[in-house]
């Protein structure tokens, strides 16, 4: 079962690019293709964990992401039970061995090449 996860604290001291910045750093580490349909989706996965995701305008607006990008993204991902209609993010993504994987299955998720199954599994769409 994937943890919950609302809005995660951001200190008020750090401005919307410090914010950019992390968010930057964590897609080089994952090493997306530059302006793919990935790196998008994972940006706007990144984004609703701390803008929220409730009104998908503000993960758009931060991001910079076409507002039709995003609500594919968002479609998929609410479909899939990773993104949740109170606000919540279902994801794994902080655990210790799998969570990277469960990030790059759910960037996955978002763009439509696969979907959650039952017991926290993947399949194609």
């Amino acid at each position: 079962m994937p943890k919950m996860y609302k809005v995660m604290p951001w200190s008020p001291e750090n401005t919307p690019q410090d914010l950019q910045a992390a968010i930057d750093e964590l897609i080089k580490e994952n090493s997306f293709e530059k302006d793919s349909d990935e790196e998008s989706a994972a940006r706007c996965l990144l984004v609703g964990l701390w803008v929220g995701h409730d009104h998908i305008w503000k993960v758009a607006d931060f991001t910079g992401i076409p507002i039709f990008k995003v609500r594919k993204y968002a479609e998929n991902l609410r479909k899939n039970g990773v993104w949740l209609m109170d606000g919540m993010t279902a994801a794994d993504w902080d655990h210790e061995t799998e969570g990277y994987m469960a990030f790059i299955l759910d960037v996955l998720v978002a763009v439509g090449h696969i979907k959650r199954a039952e017991g926290g599994k993947y399949a194609h769409t």
